[in-house]
């Protein structure tokens, strides 16, 4: 972790999970109670042997070395941004659901998309992404409650 002037950067982890070809023609239903992440991505321990290359046009998960507590009664939130040497080789970071919230604890899960032409290799430990944080208005009476909550690497 390196704190910036308006940031705080995070390294990559080790962990990749990439989505199964299998079933790829079948439709998901994300909105069913029967639907699962999980049954569908097939993980990838790449960074033990060595960096991971994401082909273009290619879709990871990936989860950031450092885990990150925002203490509910902080009234903190914070966004994770992408860092500009990898966004101008056309590789998005956090593609969407950037927030995270009051509450959360654990490492983030990244979810990192090469729209661009060339092979790029992710190395554990390269610095990844940045969080900003954002003041709330008033403290929430609880915290992060949803699916993801207690995600670890």
């Amino acid at each position: 972790m390196a704190v910036t002037s308006t940031a705080i950067d995070l390294s990559l982890s080790d962990n990749f999970s990439e989505w199964s070809s299998l079933g790829s023609s079948s439709p998901i239903h994300p909105g069913s109670k029967e639907y699962s992440y999980t049954k569908i991505a097939s993980t990838l321990q790449a960074g033990r042997k060595g960096p991971y290359t994401l082909k273009p046009q290619s879709f990871v998960l990936a989860w950031t070395a450092e885990k990150v507590e925002i203490p509910i009664t902080s009234r903190l939130a914070a966004r994770v941004e992408g860092k500009s040497s990898l966004a101008r080789l056309g590789v998005g970071i956090h593609v969407t659901a950037p927030v995270i919230h009051s509450g959360f604890k654990g490492n983030i899960q990244l979810e990192m998309f090469n729209f661009g032409p060339h092979h790029i290799v992710l190395e554990p430990g390269m610095w990844v992404c940045q969080l900003v944080f954002e003041l709330t208005t008033g403290t929430p009476e609880k915290g992060y409650q949803g699916i993801f909550a207690g995600q670890t690497a």
